[in-house]
């Protein structure tokens, strides 16, 4: 009898399992998980700050004059564009043109005793700036942030005025032109939408300088402009939307 009795008890036990697994609250299906997506073009504005340095010679004939080694500052507005590719994810591979306009400025001094009267002065100017190269990084965070580097070709349209007091005798010359140079640099872009992203980026640009001859002889070289360039601005992704993750 008592062995009869744990047999029902058994089978009433598991013929409740199911009444009570359907008396639970269903499970909520887990929402998926947005990636975005940087494949596309892209195009963007913002604004960028020129901090850097020319390295100067002044001569006079023989006479090689002391300096001090110059430098210069300025505001540009920039505009960019590009394409992306997410070849294998988190890889992204970027092609971008940017252009700075605006003016950074800086102006060098060399002086002699003043027995020999003698004094030299150029101003150096930058007043448009392109780069031109790749961009490679990562895209972590569901793809919404974007880490690389950079480095490519870069061009831009110099200018040096000058002038001397060479124990009396007056001079003064300019120059200008478009120079071409190269860049590296790093940034970051966050996605704020599918479409919409903010953006910081720094390069390092050089240049070979400008030459030019003052009146009176007096000659004025420049070996090279070094550039950082600091940039903050947004970029709008012509993309279809973020991409979901699959279950």
């Amino acid at each position: 009898m008592k062995r009869l009795l744990g047999v029902v008890a058994s089978v009433l036990f598991v013929a409740s399992i199911p009444a009570g697994a359907a008396d639970l609250p269903p499970l909520k299906p887990v929402p998926p998980v947005p990636f975005y997506d940087w494949n596309g073009f892209y195009a963007g504005a913002g604004f960028s700050y020129h901090s850097g340095r020319t390295d100067d010679v002044f001569t006079n004939g023989a006479l090689v004059y002391p300096i001090t080694r110059d430098t210069f500052h300025g505001s540009f507005g920039s505009i960019d564009a590009g394409y992306c590719r997410m070849a294998a994810s988190p890889v992204v591979l970027c092609g971008e043109a940017a252009i700075d306009l605006g003016r950074a400025r800086g102006t060098n001094s060399g002086f002699t005793t003043s027995l020999q009267n003698t004094a030299i002065r150029s101003t150096s100017t930058i007043d448009w700036m392109v780069t031109v190269g790749p961009k490679l990084g990562l895209a972590i965070d569901a793809n919404q942030l974007f880490i690389y580097a950079s480095g490519g070709g870069a061009f831009a349209h110099l200018g040096v005025d000058a002038t001397s007091n060479v124990v009396g005798a007056i001079g003064s010359g300019s120059a200008s032109g478009t120079q071409a140079g190269w860049y590296v640099g790093a940034g970051m872009e966050r996605l704020l939408t599918p479409n919409v992203g903010v953006k910081f980026d720094y390069r390092r640009v050089e240049f070979k300088g400008l030459d030019t001859t003052l009146t009176g002889g007096t000659a004025v070289s420049t070996s090279r402009i070094v550039d950082n360039v600091f940039s903050a601005g947004f970029n709008y992704h012509f993309t279809s939307g973020p991409l979901y993750a699959q279950y």
